[in-house]
């Protein structure tokens, strides 16, 4: 079907609302969301990127 292939190329791996970001950088060029609204979203992905790729985890088990 054309649109699930449509869909995948889209939201899949290397698709180009497969990231935050991208979806940010959409909704901010299609007006669904102003400058400010996509400036505080990209702070909130740079907040979830350091901390999703901290090597020490708060919710790791501690070891025994």
């Amino acid at each position: 079907m054309h649109g699930r292939r449509l869909k995948g190329e889209l939201f899949g791996r290397n698709g180009a609302l497969s990231t935050f970001e991208g979806r940010i950088d959409i909704c901010y060029t299609l007006g669904l969301i102003d400058e400010r609204q996509a400036k505080l979203l990209h702070k909130v992905r740079d907040i979830r990127n350091k901390f999703a790729h901290k090597s020490a985890s708060p919710w790791a088990p501690e070891p025994c």
